[in-house]
């Protein structure tokens, strides 16, 4: 497990990290690109976010923010405006400070290769006639946190580093505008999690990720990035740069 935060220098060795396998991170130019230019024309760059698909990022002088996602369900690609950006970096970076944001999004389709999945799930659920329109809500709070600095090393050498506690708080939901079979049930949106598992085109539920990025300042991505168990601190993955000055990473699982 990782030791607390202090006020005093601490030393981390990882140098004795095997990877497993390897991963590219790519960022790249939105210039050219149709989604950018027609859905989020100030955004900058655009990355894989993992969850929901491709985020678009605006590079601002103290931060990168994303501003919007396109996500992909059967073929068709949606894109969705944040209620408020998320800061993926920010600078500059000194020990002790803290960082609390949230965004969230509500996206309607009638995508019809969606709505007959739906349908199909929801078609034993009793007085319901059939659903319309889809709605994925997304709610996400970001938790920031410098509590350290020292010296960490890893196989690719020592660095001076900062560390960056990041708690990230996920509810992701799926609803459907559903019609009742009774006149006397008006039509409303109904929660499809109970029905529709693991066809979901998105994870659902609530999730907690909690990961321990260490930042140095010679390089704008981590040296080390450590998934963490939050509740007792131990250190479940680990992805640390493989070559300084490049993008390429190798990911420890």
């Amino acid at each position: 497990s990782l030791t607390p935060g202090s006020l005093s220098m601490q030393s981390w060795d990882f140098s004795g990290l095997v990877a497993d396998s390897a991963g590219v991170d790519s960022i790249l130019s939105v210039v050219g690109d149709t989604i950018a230019a027609n859905n989020f024309p100030s955004a900058d760059i655009k990355f894989d976010s993992g969850v929901l698909g491709d985020a678009y990022a605006e590079i601002n002088p103290s931060s990168v923010d994303i501003i919007g996602i396109a996500t992909s369900f059967f073929g068709s690609t949606f894109a969705i405006p944040l209620n408020n950006p998320i800061v993926r970096n920010f600078a500059p970076v000194q020990y002790g400070i803290t960082s609390n944001f949230g965004t969230s999004f509500a996206f309607v389709t009638d995508n019809p290769q969606l709505l007959t999945l739906i349908n199909s799930a929801i078609g034993a659920v009793p007085l319901v006639d059939s659903a319309d329109s889809l709605r994925i809500n997304f709610n996400a709070n970001y938790e920031y946190e410098v509590d350290a600095w020292g010296n960490l090393t890893v196989p690719t050498g020592t660095f001076e580093v900062l560390r960056i506690n990041n708690n990230q708080f996920l509810d992701i939901g799926l609803e459907a505008w559903v019609n009742y079979s009774s006149p006397i049930i008006p039509s409303g949106w109904l929660d499809l999690s109970p029905f529709i598992g693991a066809f979901s085109p998105v994870p659902l539920g609530t999730d907690t990720i909690s990961n321990v990025i260490f930042q140095n300042d010679m390089v704008k991505e981590p040296i080390c990035d450590l998934s963490t168990n939050l509740f007792d601190n131990s250190i479940t993955s680990a992805k640390y740069t493989r070559e300084i000055g490049t993008v390429s990473v190798e990911t420890l699982t």
